[in-house]
């Protein structure tokens, strides 16, 4: 088996597979606890339904987002914003996690 272009043994390869799998989903976890709070953020300001139709059309325009917010997140520094801008960055960078969060939101405004 081979990582990173070096040879290893077959059990430190599913290792390897099983802590990335591990911290993924932390780091997906981890993500989403700040739904909740954009979500409420969204509603009080009457933006809910707009950023989930922006979201969902945005296209291209998300990944220049974040790769924008990817580059000003250190000028941050290394608290809450920073990793509140490092999740939203994630988000707009991946097509999966932006479908979730506006189906989240869609949710969200159903209950309310």
């Amino acid at each position: 088996m081979e990582i990173f272009g070096k040879e290893c043994h077959p059990d430190l390869f599913r290792i390897y597979l099983s802590f990335g799998n591990l911290c993924y989903t932390e780091i997906m976890q981890e993500d989403r606890a700040y739904w909740p709070s954009w979500a409420q953020f969204l509603q009080d300001r009457g933006a809910r339904e707009i950023v989930a139709s922006l979201l969902e059309g945005a296209g291209p325009l998300r990944i220049i987002a974040s790769q924008l917010m990817f580059a000003g997140a250190p000028f941050l520094g290394s608290g809450g914003a920073a990793h509140q801008c490092q999740a939203l960055a994630d988000l707009l960078d991946n097509q999966e996690k932006t479908t979730s969060f506006v189906s989240f939101l869609r949710e969200e405004v159903s209950r309310s």
